[in-house]
Order: structure tokens, then sequence, then C-alpha cells
């Protein structure tokens, strides 16, 4: 069983789904309204009703709805703005703070396209237990070190606390002002900010 589609060739020979489960498989996303949610998606409707919100990241890659890739191209250049202001410092390593998705989707992009290069080194702390930072910390010189703390609500327990920690490091080999060698990337900016963040990216 194979397919071609978008330039792209699928061999699902090596698979053990045989054309009758295929079968069911296509049944199911029918049942399930696949290609109207899928419409959804693209058009930017609310595909998540829990939240009563879109899920917007197709627009950082340019499709969706207008007003989505608008904002997203604004917050790529946000962010573009952050890491060349970064990379003009004298920072040898960025210590990115989160959990879950927070974590693990830089961690995917790290071990994709390698920690080799001309940048700072990137470690990355998702766990609560105080081990994992002092590992992370432990490589890092406290006065060329950028934290970066990614918190949908800017509000999560871990993520805080393991950031309450990596600020009272930075204060203790003495940088006078550590919420300023932050960059919180969050979906509730105005917390942030009053937080007292360095950067913020939505």
């Amino acid at each position: 069983m194979t397919v071609e589609t978008a330039g792209i060739y699928w061999d699902f020979s090596k698979l053990a789904v045989t054309a009758q489960i295929r079968t069911a498989l296509l049944a199911c996303a029918q049942e399930a309204e696949l290609s109207g949610w899928r419409a959804k998606l693209f058009a930017g409707a609310v595909v998540n009703p829990s939240e009563r919100r879109a899920a917007t990241h197709i627009a950082e890659r340019g499709s969706g709805a207008a007003d989505n890739v608008a904002a997203a191209a604004i917050g790529q250049a946000a962010m573009r703005a952050v890491v060349e202001t970064v990379r003009s410092e004298d920072v040898t390593d960025v210590l990115h703070i989160g959990i879950g998705g927070s974590a693990l989707g830089p961690a995917l992009l790290l071990d994709a396209i390698g920690r080799d290069g001309d940048g700072p080194r990137c470690h990355i702390v998702a766990n609560i237990d105080g081990e994992a930072l002092a590992r992370a910390i432990a490589a890092c010189d406290p006065l060329r070190t950028r934290i970066i703390i990614v918190s949908k609500t800017f509000t999560t327990t871990e993520t805080m606390t393991n950031a309450g920690t990596a600020l009272d490091w930075l204060a203790a080999a003495g940088v006078g002002d550590p919420r300023s060698r932050t960059i919180a990337v969050t979906a509730a900016p105005d917390k942030a900010t009053a937080w007292g963040a360095g950067a913020v990216l939505p």
C-alpha cells in the first residue's frame, strides 16, 4: 500500500496496516467529521472547545486565517529581534525552563537540528526535581546566561518554581537585576510584564 501526494511518497507496506484496517480508519475519520474539523482549523475557527480557542499554530507556517498569519509574522519578528539581541551579547548559555509541551518542543528541535554552532549552549529544564536544574546550571556561567521561561499562563507551579530558583542563582552570583536576564514566552504577556521579565514573547 503506497500513496503519493504533495510530492511525498508514503509506503505503508512495512506497517501492520492492511487494506481492511485502512478502510476502517478512513471510516472512523469520516464519522468524526475530520474534514470539517480540518477546514475549521485552517479557517481559524474554534477547535479547542474546552478553552474556546482556535489552534493557530499553522499560521507559523503562513497557512490559515489571514489575521492569524499576520499575528504570527509579528511574533516571529519579535522573536528574531530577541534572538539577535542575545546573540549580540556575551551570552554563552541559555537556560530554557518549561514543562510538558513547553519543554518537549524545544528539546525535539535541538535533537533534530543539533546543538552545534556558534550560538549559546542550550539547557532545557522540565523537572521540578531540583537535581535537574542543579545539573543544568552547573554547566553555566551565571554572568553570561539568559533564562527563557515558557508557560502559557505564566503561573505553572513547576516552571515558576524553577524560574525562582534560577533567579536566586543569578542573584547569588552578583547579577543585579536577575529578572532583566529573562525572556518570557507566554499567552499571558501582561503577567510576564508585571512580573518583570526582560523580554516577553507571545
